[in-house]
């Protein structure tokens, strides 16, 4: 059952994390940071537990308040420290531990996909306690929803995380104004869906995937290296016409071409490369070998 348990909760969240790392073309970062972020991430779920546990007490995030005799209001402030507050703040922490010595985060877009990667991280352990507890039917529910908004939260926080090093700043202030933004958006999701208030709840999920897509596009619009991308081009052997590397056969003389018989070039400075290069030495530009620039 275990063996069964682990890939199911796991899957949505790394599905997410491959989506979440595609958004940076222009200069992606190494595989290795964002997979200890996930890591560190999952083991964040520990001091949330037990804090989140100190702070909400006896009341139960799965229950409506008036089962509880509570207020909305009370239940929801205790929602927002409890679970938001220390959770976003689990995943912050999280990036600062996996980045700290790193010259990675360069941008609001490093900063988006690392406190992704944290969050998904997280969202990974708390599917393996959800079906635990409630069945493996809930990660059709928690794949989808739960586990995006996981992602979705420290977006706010990491735009600004980015938006700093791309400034050369220190922490700001407006980044604990951007944790605060996370923690709310994350207490109301929770308060929202477990209260019942459907309608409060869908609205809520439009406004965070709207402002999800919205921070993601100007987060691409900043980045320093949009511009700094090129096409790999081939050569063909026996014309000697450049087609996009991703081509099969030449357009010219229809020529199959493979990585014995054609030179690659960058697309933007005509420098000799390789298929394998990730950059070009020349002018520095990211290669892509898919014609989508």
């Amino acid at each position: 059952m275990i063996a069964l348990i682990i890939p199911l909760a796991f899957m949505p969240c790394v599905i997410w994390l491959i989506i979440f790392y595609r958004t940076k073309m222009f200069r992606p970062g190494p595989k290795s940071l964002l997979l200890r972020t996930f890591i560190i991430g999952m083991f964040s779920v520990l001091p949330v537990l037990l804090f989140g546990k100190l702070i909400l007490g006896d009341i139960s995030m799965l229950e409506p308040a008036s089962s509880m005799g509570v207020s909305a209001f009370r239940k929801y402030i205790l929602v927002f420290f409890g679970v938001g507050l220390v959770e976003e703040t689990a995943k912050f922490v999280s990036v600062k531990l996996s980045t700290s010595r790193s010259h990675y985060i360069q941008e609001p877009l490093d900063g988006i996909i690392y406190a992704a990667a944290a969050g998904l991280g997280f969202a990974a352990v708390e599917n393996v306690l959800y079906i635990g507890q409630y069945g493996m039917q809930v990660v059709l529910l928690r794949g989808f929803l739960s586990n995006l908004a996981h992602a979705i939260f420290p977006i706010y926080w990491g735009f600004l995380i980015g938006y700093a090093a791309l400034k050369n700043w220190k922490i700001p202030f407006f980044l604990f104004i951007g944790l605060l933004i996370s923690a709310t958006a994350h207490a109301l999701f929770d308060h929202f869906l477990f209260e019942g208030m459907i309608m409060e709840f869908g609205l809520l999920c439009l406004l965070i995937v709207v402002s999800a897509i919205v921070i993601i596009k100007t987060a691409k619009k900043m980045s320093p290296y949009r511009d700094n991308i090129a096409q790999l081009i081939g050569e063909c052997h026996i014309c000697k016409n450049r087609n996009p590397a991703s081509y099969p056969h030449c357009t010219n003389c229809g020529t199959h071409l493979n990585d014995h018989n054609r030179q690659i070039f960058c697309g933007k400075c005509g420098e000799e490369t390789n298929e394998k290069a990730k950059f070009c030495n020349s002018c520095g530009s990211y290669l892509l070998k898919t014609n989508e620039i």
